[in-house]
């Protein structure tokens, strides 16, 4: 909708959604992803708003309040204040505890005796739940590599694990492994078609 018509449209579209659906969080979000496309920054931020009073664990309306705080100026210590409230309940979303880090952080600086320790608290949260996630894509894709050791993609992906978890030696074992399955997948076409010519040309 928003990539094949124009943000009026779109934006009609999901106003008429949330008449008739009006206890939709999805349909809230919809429109302020809209409002936010058209660049009118406050409506965006209300529509969201809303959908994080009907919906309180949808992660998408905190990223896109993360990213109005500084556009909607009028509604910032609403969107502090959602942020706030969800933080209690401790999601295990890295890009929400980063939203909220930098939102306290933009704060603090119109402090006029700041404190930065929140702020770097929930940095450090986002920091710490984005390496919990790689390392339990390292266990995961170890166990596909272990079902099926020709998986390229799962080689070049667990190489990407490792390396940012800093573990060098291992990622760039990953990657030669990658590079190996992936150059024989490669030829294998080239093989099969080899041997289709040669079969054809004995009969």
């Amino acid at each position: 909708m928003l990539r094949h018509q124009t943000t009026d449209a779109a934006i009609a579209v999901f106003a008429s959604g949330v008449r008739d659906f009006p206890n939709s969080g999805k349909m809230h979000v919809g429109l302020g992803c809209a409002y936010y496309v058209a660049g009118q920054y406050e409506e965006a931020a209300r529509s969201i708003l809303q959908s994080t009073t009907i919906d309180p664990h949808n992660r998408l309306a905190y990223f896109f309040l993360g990213k109005l705080y500084e556009r909607a100026y009028a509604l910032q210590d609403a969107i502090t204040d959602k942020f706030r409230a969800y933080a209690q309940q401790s999601p295990d979303d890295p890009w929400f505890y980063y939203n909220y880090g930098t939102i306290l952080y933009l704060r603090s600086q119109t402090d006029p005796h700041p404190d930065y320790e929140p702020a770097k608290t929930y940095l450090r949260k986002a920091i710490d739940l984005r390496e919990g996630q790689f390392d339990r894509s390292v266990g995961f894709l170890a166990h596909a590599i272990q079902a099926n050791p020709k998986l390229a993609k799962a080689h070049y992906r667990l190489g990407l694990a490792y390396t940012r978890l800093g573990q060098g030696d291992k990622a760039k074992l990953e990657f030669e492994v990658f590079k190996k399955l992936d150059s024989e997948s490669q030829t294998e076409p080239e093989r099969r078609q080899i041997i289709q010519f040669l079969v054809k040309g004995r009969l």
